[in-house]
């Protein structure tokens, strides 16, 4: 068992001058081996260690990447979660300037992400959003917004009208009749296959 850090040499924090870090544990004995685990893990897209998987996205060389032992003669559980605690502290891995934890450690609660709600739960959250104003839009009658089946109204259709005013072209006779002879054999005018007489 180890609890380890794990450092991004391109990130480097405002605070300690030094490259952001991430203290976890792991049962792993080869720790080269579990960092290239958690790079492959935050390049498919994995959240589960959120802010630290973000960071491997954005500094994606594993040049960038190193990982130590902090810890590594701990023989039981209980006692590797505690060390985990005291370094994440020690270290300040929770202050977004310095590292990339975002729990104390032991074990963090599961991620809520995905989690179902219960309709009472919803119901309670609708209610102090309302209570707070949160989500409440204030809109002129008939504003569309970008919704379709929402009309606008007639003074702003009026002013799109007037100023679209003379952008449409009109094309002459003669130059419709030299378009239509240039689409003459085109394969695929509106999804139809056409031919000239000698290649049917």
């Amino acid at each position: 068992m180890h609890v380890y850090m794990i450092i991004c040499d391109a990130d480097v924090s405002s605070v300690t001058g030094t490259g952001k870090y991430y203290v976890g544990k792991t049962v792993t004995t080869d720790l080269n081996k579990y960092l290239k685990e958690q790079l492959r893990q935050a390049n498919k897209g994995s959240d589960e260690k959120t802010f630290l998987y973000r960071a491997m996205r954005k500094h994606n060389n594993p040049a960038d990447w190193r990982i130590h032992s902090l810890m590594s003669t701990l023989p039981s559980d209980p006692e590797i979660k505690e060390w985990e605690k005291e370094l994440v502290e020690m270290f300040r891995c929770r202050d977004h300037k310095v590292g990339y934890n975002i729990c104390a450690g032991g074990d963090c609660p599961p991620s809520p992400k995905g989690r179902k709600l219960s309709e009472a739960t919803k119901q309670k959250h609708r209610e102090i959003a309302l209570a707070s104003g949160f989500g409440t839009i204030v809109r002129p009658p008939n504003a569309a917004l970008g919704r379709p089946g929402v009309p606008h109204s007639i003074e702003h259709t009026q002013k799109v009208a007037l100023a679209n005013t003379g952008k449409h072209r009109t094309l002459s006779a003669e130059t419709r009749k030299r378009m239509s002879i240039a689409h003459l054999g085109n394969k695929n005018v509106l999804g139809k296959r056409w031919h000239r007489k000698e290649t049917i």
